[in-house]
């Protein structure tokens, strides 16, 4: 009994601290890829000229139109993701943009995905696609506004009650 009261706590431990680690991965992961999706963003909303001829070139329809959207998905999508603001909803935007340009300027590696995987993680958009995914669906950890907002309304509620 005492050996399985001993691995009990052992393993509460591992938890407590790989939930911890989770959050600063998360961290690390939506200050990095967020503040390059930003840059990204304002590129294209800095010289939305260029980038309509390079959506031209992909034969993205609209391309004028595109590159607002696809600049200010990157651009604020970015900021929400690195603050933790947002987070899940903020992904969504981010997410379909990347699809896009996985289908479009990365065509060749999209198509990989079912037949020569390696090449279809080594896309640009991978690295956000899959960044902004995890956050979709796992949240953005303990380190985001979205913890704090959270965590100041419970509060609030608790005070109140």
């Amino acid at each position: 009994m005492h050996l399985i009261k001993t691995a009990r706590r052992w393993y509460q431990i591992e938890i407590r601290l790989l939930d911890r680690l989770r959050d600063v991965v998360f961290l690390v992961l939506r200050l990095y890829f967020g503040y390059k999706l930003m840059i990204s963003g304002w590129e294209k909303l800095r010289n939305p000229e260029e980038a309509a001829t390079f959506f031209r070139y992909l034969e993205i329809p609209l391309p004028d139109l595109n590159v607002y959207l696809a600049g200010l998905s990157e651009l604020l999508g970015g900021l929400f993701l690195a603050l933790g603001l947002a987070s899940r909803v903020a992904t969504l935007p981010v997410i379909g943009t990347m699809v896009v340009a996985y289908m479009t300027a990365h065509s060749d590696q999209w198509a990989a995905f079912w037949t020569n995987t390696p090449i279809f993680f080594k896309a640009p958009p991978f690295a956000y696609l899959f960044t902004a995914t995890m956050v979709l669906l796992c949240g953005p950890g303990r380190f985001s506004l979205d913890y704090v907002i959270g965590w100041l309304l419970n509060r609030k509620e608790a005070v109140a009650s």
